[in-house]
């Protein structure tokens, strides 16, 4: 099982999206800032998780939120 989550930095006002199969696990990384991309905002909290059956399921999930995504998160998901 995969998952695609939203994390969002409340100090920084930024979303991070992405998918994993250890969604708790990518949480604590990106919070000990040892995922370059989303280090400069931390902390993140964990918003938004939904649960598929392949990575190919996810991924698509996870671009489609991408290219929807804007600052206020104004998703239809």
């Amino acid at each position: 099982m995969f998952s695609v989550y939203i994390q969002y930095s409340v100090q920084f006002d930024k979303y991070y999206v992405d998918y994993t199969n250890h969604v708790e696990e990518r949480l604590v990384q990106h919070n000990a800032g040892r995922t370059p991309s989303a280090k400069p905002n931390r902390p993140w909290a964990l918003v938004y998780t939904a649960v598929y059956h392949s990575k190919t399921e996810a991924i698509k999930r996870e671009h489609d939120i991408k290219r929807k995504k804007s600052k206020t998160l104004e998703l239809n998901i």
